[in-house]
């Protein structure tokens, strides 16, 4: 350490300079590190670091979850939505203004007293008996198929 004054080399805790005799600052007592922990902080550090670690671990598989199922649960439902759609279109016809004026009557009709915001897709289908009438909802589409139900005057 240097003499503030006469810049003269000194020992660490000298309280005056021994060449001019300057007052020197107080010097300051080494503080042992150990002494200012807390006698528990290990432990508390190693409970924390078992705890954040187990949050972390369970953070991670579940993300790894979310990846290996749920993502292909929801392919597997687009899949089937677009199965079904290409099964509708290409084996049934669409109720519309123009091909069956008095269903899509009907089903506007009932749209508007359930106050739907959209009317529901209705397809006539020639099931030979295996579906009589279906309502369901795949993703967000909503279809209504009619088999063996109708019978169409010609």
């Amino acid at each position: 350490m240097l003499c503030p004054k006469c810049e003269t080399q000194i020992e660490y805790d000298a309280v005056f300079c021994p060449n001019c005799g300057a007052k020197l600052m107080t010097p300051v007592k080494r503080v042992q590190i150990s002494k200012l922990r807390h006698p528990k902080e290990s432990l508390y550090f190693t409970l924390g670091a078992i705890i954040g670690g187990t949050l972390w671990i369970g953070l991670i598989w579940l993300i790894i979850l979310f990846i290996w199922v749920a993502i292909p649960i929801a392919v597997f439902l687009w899949i089937s939505n677009q199965f079904l759609k290409a099964s509708l279109l290409g084996n049934s016809v669409k109720v519309s203004k123009d091909q069956y004026p008095e269903i899509y009557k009907i089903v506007e009709e009932q749209s508007r007293i359930l106050n739907l915001r959209k009317i529901p897709e209705v397809f006539v289908v020639n099931s030979q008996g295996a579906v009589n009438a279906l309502a369901i909802k795949l993703l967000k589409d909503k279809y209504i198929i009619f088999g063996d139900c109708l019978k169409i005057s010609t």
